[in-house]
């Protein structure tokens, strides 16, 4: 079942990215996008359309040293970033009850690192 909700999760951001990528030069807010554990390494970012918002999604992550794990631009110490993107209000809302990720959803630019 979990398996199934992250693979949901991470078609649904595939599918937002490849959306805001055609978006680019609407001049909506800027978000940094990842779809998956790996991407979210790296910086990347889109312009979302008008009326949405930048969305975080992150799961808690043992890490004994305290470091950033190597090659993560971000430098994301305590936690795995599961994915970054845009986001409507209701997809902010729907996200934040599956309790396999902390969610956070925030309205300006860059502000989902």
């Amino acid at each position: 079942m979990r398996t199934l909700l992250i693979c949901v999760v991470a078609a649904a951001f595939l599918l937002q990215y490849a959306e805001s990528q055609k978006r680019k030069s609407s001049g909506g807010l800027e978000c940094h996008v990842c779809t998956d554990p790996r991407s979210c390494l790296k910086k990347n970012s889109v312009i979302c359309k008008e009326g949405e918002m930048c969305i975080r999604m992150q799961r808690p992550a043992y890490n004994p040293s305290d470091k950033p794990e190597s090659g993560d631009e971000y430098g994301t110490i305590g936690g795995m970033i599961a994915g970054r993107g845009c986001t409507t209000q209701q997809g902010c809302e729907k996200s934040k009850k599956v309790k396999l990720y902390k969610t956070t959803c925030c309205s300006t630019n860059l502000c989902n690192a």
